[in-house]
């Protein structure tokens, strides 16, 4: 962590990412969709790694190898993902347990496909299809969402590795072309392949003195 943290000040990353982990599963208890607070969690992600990445060409001036480079970026990126997927998802489940609806307005909850008990305006009990969880859709929803930060940090990377190179237009097309199939399916399985893909190619063609 500490070669791919180098060239910020303590300050400003541990600043912004504690911010970042009180904003994100806080945020949706004032306004807003509970699924809008977890993507622009992941863009402003995504971003700070870019930041990051685009100080590589400065450390590869100075002989910085690129492979322990890129195992701090992944491990900070890990330790990124493991400390945000519990408490946004924390955030979800808390919000689903308080009402069956709020899977409607996220779509980064699992539920574990039973109905749940509810009362209506009137005091009368019913039951909502599919809106109840246990043990194993909680796991799976905090999964979810390291998978979905872990992505999205790696691909701030590549992107930042991009940056002023041919390869920001592989990265740009990636991410659109990600985003529309997300958008359509809204799924993480089907729209990750591609940047991380993309990601993939980036990390393999970026020019290095020191492997």
């Amino acid at each position: 962590m500490k070669l791919f943290l180098s060239p910020f000040k303590p300050a400003i990353y541990l600043g912004g990412f504690v911010l970042l982990c009180l904003v994100t599963p806080l945020g949706r208890l004032k306004f807003g969709d509970g699924g809008l607070w977890t993507m622009a969690s992941a863009a402003a992600l995504c971003l700070f790694f870019a930041a990051g990445a685009a100080n590589w060409p400065a450390l590869n001036q100075l002989g910085a190898s690129f492979n322990r480079w890129m195992n701090s970026a992944v491990l900070t990126a890990l330790v990124a993902a493991v400390v945000l997927a519990p408490l946004t998802a924390a955030s979800a489940v808390y919000h689903q347990a308080h009402s069956p609806y709020y899977l409607w307005y996220d779509p980064f909850i699992i539920t574990n496909g039973e109905p749940m008990p509810w009362i209506d305006g009137n005091g009368e009990p019913y039951f909502i299809d599919g809106a109840a969880l246990d043990a194993s859709s909680i796991a799976a929803t905090v999964l979810l969402h390291f998978v979905i930060f872990l992505t999205m940090a790696l691909v701030g990377v590549a992107i930042g590795l991009a940056q002023g190179t041919r390869m920001q237009w592989l990265m740009i097309g990636s991410l659109f072309v990600g985003a529309f199939i997300g958008a359509l399916v809204i799924a993480v399985t089907a729209a990750g392949p591609i940047v991380l893909a993309a990601s993939a190619i980036v990390f393999a063609r970026t020019r290095r003195f020191v492997r």
